[in-house]
């Protein structure tokens, strides 16, 4: 009763603590249904079939990310200096995301239109067009999740997600195997859309009274922010460029079957990325609200908790790694030697993952653009090379040597608080 109550205390002193809570949370329950989904996709369809699905949901991730044009970071960011016009910020930045997005989808298209046999699931036009509804429609649906974390009210990322991933499980029940990788992309096109219908028209407007779903193409909203926006969007691609490239890198080198192995220990390990991604982005989120000299501080003080508290998972992982995976299927179990790996990376990622953030929220061009860019390049560079030498074991041992060499370049770097402009500003309002 104490501990709760010092918990209730910290979180009605620090919003953040209580987002953190409801990332958190939405993130282990999105893994722990993403665990299920999988299993039953590992039992419902061949090895072969899995791994084009998760090259076909690696396309998509890639593309919503590629299509965010920072915009994602703007509305965190500047949200709460439109007081007055919330609402039509967010439509005008939602409706730019899908311009945006539906250009890039047509190249990725043409792309797995083209694409060699191991990787070619787009044959005909209804394929072509489910890729594009699906990728869309996710897209918009993360976008709503970037408006609750941005509003302090992230307890609605987690409906939504709840929401999602359960009518997913559902509809991947239901199709029992058909349509190959079209049945698992189908399902979790549909997960996406139920959710985003849901965001839309209930979670948003309760979220920020008086919302409503319109496209806007307002300009003077994006004045002044565009130079942010793509110094933001360069950041995210670089940062999150590894972890979607992946799958497709695997793919190509090593073969659907070996991809289907490396994914499954990939997803097993994200129950650990996740802490501090989520802790991460809502300190982020409090921070960009308050503005003050004390948010970086915040940031260093709860990458060291959440350094310490991924001591004892980390260990039950390591210790049981082919128990996990055996769930799964004896021949993924296999992979148990690079979950090792993908799970001792989870400290070097963790310190870079505050790291990033902590130069986004002062924005610093070199932490902006330069740090990501260097550890995400090291990444995949050691991967492609450890995974030509050693094989799908290699993917594990270039990874967490990208990422602690990456930590090596984030411990050496000093964060000053906010640009030359805010600081300014914070010295004038004291």
């Amino acid at each position: 009763m104490f501990f709760m109550n010092r918990l209730a205390a910290q979180a009605s002193k620090h919003p953040w603590v209580a987002n953190s809570g409801y990332l958190f949370a939405a993130t282990v329950l999105g893994s722990a249904f993403g665990f299920i989904f999988w299993t039953a996709a590992a039992r419902l369809y061949s090895p072969t079939q899995v791994g084009r699905s998760v090259s076909l949901i690696a396309a998509i991730s890639l593309i919503a990310l590629l299509g965010d044009m920072g915009l994602s970071v703007v509305l965190v960011r500047h949200i709460s200096s439109h007081a007055a016009e919330k609402a039509r910020f967010f439509n005008t930045l939602l409706s730019y995301l899908l311009v945006c997005t539906g250009g890039i989808v047509m190249i990725f298209a043409l792309f797995f239109w083209f694409a060699p046999n191991s990787l070619s699931v787009i044959s005909t036009p209804a394929h072509l067009a489910v890729f594009a509804a699906v990728t869309l429609v996710f897209t918009a649906a993360q976008f709503y999740d970037r408006l609750f974390i941005a509003l302090q009210a992230s307890h609605w990322v987690l409906n939504r997600g709840v929401l999602m991933h359960l009518t997913r499980l559902v509809v991947l029940v239901a199709l029992a195997g058909r349509l190959g990788e079209m049945g698992m992309l189908l399902a979790a096109g549909v997960g996406a859309l139920i959710s985003l219908g849901a965001s839309a028209w209930s979670f948003a407007p309760q979220a920020l009274p008086g919302y409503r779903l319109k496209l806007a193409f307002d300009q003077h909203y994006l004045s002044g922010k565009v130079r942010y926006a793509l110094g933001s969007q360069v950041s995210q691609l670089a940062w999150g460029l590894p972890a979607l490239a992946l799958p497709l890198l695997v793919a190509g080198l090593l073969g659907a079957e070996a991809n289907a192995r490396f994914y499954i220990s990939w997803m097993v390990a994200n129950l650990l990325f996740i802490v501090p991604l989520a802790v991460s982005t809502a300190a982020f989120a409090s921070a960009a609200a308050a503005r003050s000299r004390s948010s970086i501080g915040v940031l260093q003080r709860a990458t060291r908790l959440t350094q310490l508290g991924l001591v004892l998972p980390a260990l039950g992982f390591i210790f049981f790694s082919r128990s996990i995976l055996s769930i799964f299927g004896e021949s993924y179990a296999e992979a148990a030697k690079l979950l090792v790996l993908f799970v001792v990376s989870v400290f070097p990622f963790t310190l870079n993952t505050f790291t990033v953030n902590a130069y986004r929220l002062a924005g610093q061009p070199w932490g902006l653009v330069w740090l990501p860019g260097s550890i995400s390049a090291l990444s995949l560079a050691l991967v492609a090379v450890c995974c030509w030498r050693y094989g799908l074991v290699g993917v594990g041992l270039g990874w967490l040597l990208g990422q602690s060499l990456g930590a090596c370049l984030s411990w050496t770097r000093r964060i000053e608080p906010f640009n030359h402009e805010e600081r300014q500003g914070l010295q004038l309002h004291s």
